[in-house]
């Protein structure tokens, strides 16, 4: 191994070790906005049709997840940083949690069956609000916000007489957003330094 080659991966060493003790995002604020376009919808359809609302989030789900993993490995290699390690942990973080979270809360209506029905939502809403805490503490501080925001809100949501679910899904989506926005603010302040 040369000097070049061996000052190349002391380098790339300390980088990966900076970047993994430093939570934040690298470059991605896309899938913040489009979560909250996701969360609105989907929200506002489940206080005018439950239905509609079920194919929202399984097709939009699906369609989202599916854009991000393609989107996302075209922005790592176009910039020629690719973090293995750190990409699989969001992975996992995002796949297990999001479907840890509906499947829990599906196994908890067909246990109890006083848990069925809107109920059933809060205890899903809630259990994701972990997720977005974990992501929090993990990586991006405004989640250590908006998954609590979001707990509060699972368990609120009952209490609202009106349009429960378009009036948290408004609150989640304006977090997301915002979350995106500090996000985008950073990554310029960090490109400008």
């Amino acid at each position: 191994m040369t000097d070049v080659q061996q000052m190349q991966e002391d380098l790339r060493y300390v980088r990966d070790a900076v970047r993994r003790r430093s939570p934040g995002l690298e470059g991605a604020v896309i899938p913040y906005y489009a979560s909250a376009v996701y969360v609105l919808v989907g929200y506002v359809l489940l206080d005018l049709n439950q239905v509609y609302a079920s194919w929202w989030f399984v097709l939009a789900g699906l369609a989202g997840w599916g854009a991000g993993a393609l989107f996302g490995r075209r922005r790592t290699h176009r910039a020629g940083e690719i973090d293995r390690v750190r990409d699989q942990q969001a992975s996992q973080h995002w796949g297990l949690g999001m479907v840890g979270s509906i499947l829990s809360a599906i196994a908890l209506a067909c246990a109890i069956p006083a848990l069925r029905g809107p109920v059933d939502g809060q205890i899903m809403v809630v259990l994701i609000g972990m997720v977005y805490l974990m992501w929090g503490v993990h990586r991006d501080r405004s989640f250590l916000v908006l998954g609590p925001l979001m707990i509060a809100g699972g368990i609120v949501v009952g209490l609202i007489p009106h349009y429960p679910w378009t009036c948290l899904g408004i609150v989640i989506s304006v977090g997301l957003a915002a979350a995106g926005y500090l996000a985008q603010r950073k990554i310029s302040r960090n490109a400008a330094a």
